[in-house]
């Protein structure tokens, strides 16, 4: 195994650390009405012409069907114009993805009263043509998409109860599913180890780990590798964007009890927390969208306002020009709680499919405190491993008191937490 040193710029963007912004970054949220209780949002320029969309579904207001909305964007911020399309009771989570690689995003979602998946194939003629409902073995509640089994196509994972259900590309048909230890509260899936397989990571509302799942077959009788990333506090899974006027990314997440939507920006070289904004939404909003939906090269917030049956599009107006959005390959950032009263400590596996792993402690200006290791080589299979830092430095001299940056990064997954010595 080689190991060496590399400090990767990508994710101590997503700090907690930072001051508030002296100068708000956000207007105040345009507002568009949806005549419906919308339970989930999906972002995406789902006709090809430049301006950004978003997909809102959940519960019409007037006859109490179920719906899903897609409201065309003007490329400033408003809507043109929506189509209505009638989805089974309840569609509670929307999911953007192209399916058939036509260059179009099609739509899935996930109808937990009716226990199915309705798909929604995007036309080249304009609008949606809807396949029949795929049934569900039990309620789902979040749908997302990979491909699992290497074969080129796009499957679906689906959450119902404690299990992640799989339905094999093309066919969509259900193929096996896979039991963890609670009930997920968000799901994203991708090909975080860059092999050309997907794997699973898995948020629960009942304690502060994070699953990555890695099924190692599509069958009936189909198991997963697990490992944990668990850093003591409670963990938030981040949307990714350009916020402000430097190449590095920054972070978007939902605030404790969905009261808000916090932005957290990288400072200029991209190592440090410097800024975030925090905005207040109504109490129960679930989900929110990040996409650039002025057209002006910087990433706006797209949040949904279940109380007044409406989305805000909160316009982003942080100063200088956009440059050229950096190629990271950062794809997923779990954030966790800044919880002072926590201990400093992590639990975190490996798995053989990903090629490099690393795990180093930043002091407030960006400098590595300690590098506990960085790997650049294949990884060994399902290790779970623990730690405490006790608050010293790689020769075990002890630093001076202040926050730190516990980080984590495993293929493009990041996973980050301040501490405090």
């Amino acid at each position: 195994m080689v190991i060496r040193l590399r400090i990767i710029l990508a994710m101590i963007v997503f700090l907690f650390c930072g001051t508030l912004t002296a100068q708000k970054i956000f207007t105040t949220g345009i507002p568009s009405s949806i005549y419906m209780v919308p339970l989930s949002v999906a972002v995406g320029d789902f006709n090809n012409d430049g301006a950004f969309d978003v997909a809102v579904t959940g519960q019409n207001d007037l006859d109490g069907s179920g719906q899903l909305s897609i409201l065309y964007g003007r490329g400033d911020g408003g809507f043109k114009n929506k189509i209505d399309l009638l989805t089974d009771k309840y569609a509670v989570d929307v999911h953007a993805v192209d399916l058939d690689n036509d260059g179009l995003l099609d739509l899935v979602t996930a109808n937990k009263d009716a226990q199915t998946l309705n798909i929604f194939m995007n036309q080249k003629s304009g609008g949606f043509k809807t396949k029949d409902p795929i049934k569900v073995k039990g309620e789902p509640r979040f749908v997302s998409s990979g491909d699992f089994n290497k074969d080129g196509r796009l499957d679906l994972v689906v959450v119902v109860g404690n299990e992640l259900h799989f339905f094999k590309g093309s066919n969509y048909k259900y193929t096996g599913s896979i039991s963890l230890e609670s009930t997920p509260v968000a799901i994203r899936a991708g090909d975080f180890s860059g092999s050309g397989i997907s794997h699973v990571l898995v948020r629960f509302a009942d304690n502060a780990s994070v699953d990555l799942v890695a099924p190692n077959d599509l069958s009936s009788k189909m198991t997963a590798g697990i490992i944990k990333l668990d850093m003591s506090t409670t963990p938030y899974f981040a949307r990714l964007g350009y916020i402000n006027e430097d190449d590095f990314p920054d972070a978007v997440r939902l605030g404790a009890g969905g009261k808000s939507v916090i932005a957290q920006l990288s400072s200029a070289n991209g190592l440090l927390l410097t800024e975030q904004e925090v905005i207040p939404v109504e109490q129960g909003t679930n989900d929110f969208v990040v996409g650039d939906f002025n057209k002006d090269g910087k990433d706006d917030i797209g949040v949904m306002d279940p109380a007044n049956l409406q989305i805000l599009i909160y316009l982003n107006e942080s100063p200088g020009s956009p440059v050229n959005k950096n190629t990271s390959d950062m794809k997923m950032a779990v954030l966790y709680d800044a919880d002072f009263e926590k201990p400093n400590t992590v639990n975190m596996g490996m798995l053989a499919a990903y090629k490099n792993a690393s795990m180093i402690i930043y002091d407030p200006s960006g400098n590595a405190t300690r590098t506990y290791f960085e790997f650049d080589a294949d990884l060994p299979e399902g290790q779970q491993f623990a730690l405490e830092w006790n608050g010293t430095d790689a020769n075990d001299a002890k630093v001076p008191d202040g926050t730190y940056v516990f980080y984590y990064r495993l293929g493009s997954i990041v996973v980050a937490r301040i501490l405090k010595k």
